[in-house]
């Protein structure tokens, strides 16, 4: 794997004095990440992944609200269990605020989650590099 740093100042030249072979490879090793650092890395992205998937389950219950889809599935319902629809078209059950600690809990679920499995990742790296030194990049 070779990668290419487009803002990388010249070397010196070399020692021997032959500039005319160009410059030699610059080797860049990748090695254990501090886990510290890492973990709080990773837990400020698991906010944003809390707030965006808040947002999405928001934005998901308004449009279906406004396509009719709960007001459909509550008349569904409502037959089902012999009980009538109440005034507001929504049965309590799928109203907003009734859903919001779900929405809430679902969330901080799917973002715990994804911080656990991202340190796991963490983990596992660290623990390869110990036993193989990480991989080297050689950068042209």
């Amino acid at each position: 794997m070779s990668l290419t740093v487009p803002f990388r100042t010249p070397s010196p030249p070399r020692p021997d004095g032959d500039v005319s072979a160009g410059e030699p490879p610059v080797r860049l090793r990748v090695g254990a990440l501090e886990l510290r650092s890492t973990a709080a890395y990773l837990l400020v992205w698991a906010g944003v992944v809390f707030v965006v998937e808040v947002l999405l389950l928001w934005t998901s219950h308004e449009a279906l609200t406004r396509l009719g889809v709960l007001a459909s599935l509550s008349r569904a319902a409502a037959t089902v269990l012999d009980v009538p629809v109440p005034d507001s078209g929504i049965l309590p059950a799928l109203e907003f605020g009734a859903l919001l600690p779900w929405l809430l809990l679902g969330a901080a679920a799917s973002a715990l989650l994804w911080l656990l499995t991202l340190l796991t990742v963490v983990l596992v790296h660290n623990g390869i590099c110990a036993v193989t030194g990480g991989p080297r990049v050689h950068v042209r």
